[in-house]
């Protein structure tokens, strides 16, 4: 099983549970100042779902439960928007995007449909970008690539198809 990665000088710890962090960060410690090599330890962060504490060589490592949400918004929107500027925005696009964003969501919060939770309920958690509004504010967009979906009162809502 992959129980870390490396880049340069930085290194991803894996482990199936905090306990296995826990040896797994100290072993690390141990070996790094072995060699010579220090761990910085307030650079170290952990991701961890729980609120449950990790120490290294006495000192609290910081769990950082906004990572998905950072990951998300940097890294898998603006895959998932790339290239959008070239094509026509139907309404059934638009849905189509919603829908893999919210099972994306629903995967990190680690929810199924099963569970009756809200997408609403889901995002104000997450609190992710959400992908019609952020297609609709790139500068590559204007209202003539988007479904002509007039409200009463005349204006242009490009939201239509259900809420974010």
């Amino acid at each position: 099983m992959l129980n870390h990665l490396r880049f340069a000088d930085d290194v991803v710890v894996l482990a199936s549970s905090l306990e296995e962090l826990q040896t797994m960060l100290e072993q690390l410690h141990h070996t790094s100042a072995q060699v010579g090599l220090k761990m910085n330890l307030s650079k170290t962060k952990i991701l961890n779902e729980n609120e449950e504490q990790v120490n290294v060589n006495g000192q609290r490592i910081e769990n950082v439960t906004d990572l998905k949400r950072d990951v998300y918004n940097k890294c898998v929107l603006p895959v998932m928007t790339y290239g959008l500027e070239t094509m026509m925005m139907t309404a059934r696009s638009v849905n189509r995007l919603r829908v893999s964003q919210r099972a994306m969501e629903r995967a990190m919060m680690g929810i199924s449909l099963r569970g009756h939770i809200r997408n609403e309920d889901i995002r104000r958690q997450t609190r992710i970008t959400d992908i019609v509004e952020r297609i609709a504010n790139s500068n590559g967009f204007g209202q003539d690539t988007w479904p002509d979906n007039t409200r009463k009162d005349g204006q242009k809502d490009f939201f239509a198809g259900g809420h974010a």
